[in-house]
């Protein structure tokens, strides 16, 4: 789902079908309860990855029906490719970073 979910919504940017409608709600939806919930669990640590969510979800979101529709320009499908591209590399090399520390712990090289 972290990998596969954010390049569909990549490739489904400019589309309003229904599917790009569903897969934006569930990759939102996914995002958030995820976070809430290590952040339940994982606590003040976790602090450090809501900006780069944020910086996911702002660059996801974009209203398909009603008065604040808008237009999807070629300028802004490219900005929001960038955007989720750049925070979801942020994001995996946090969690790169996260996984050598267990590691680290986990084979003694780290008291």
């Amino acid at each position: 789902m972290e990998f596969v979910l954010p390049v569909s919504l990549l490739y489904l940017a400019n589309s309003n079908s229904d599917l790009a409608k569903l897969t934006r709600t569930c990759w939102i939806a996914l995002a958030i309860f995820f976070h809430i919930a290590t952040y339940l669990v994982v606590g003040p640590n976790f602090v450090r990855q809501v900006p780069l969510l944020l910086m996911l979800l702002h660059g996801v979101w974009h209203p398909t029906i009603g008065a604040a529709k808008e237009v999807i320009e070629p300028e802004q499908r490219i900005a929001w490719r960038w955007r989720v591209g750049y925070a979801t590399a942020l994001l995996l090399l946090f969690l790169c970073a996260q996984v050598w520390s267990d590691i680290s712990h986990i084979v003694g090289a780290t008291p």
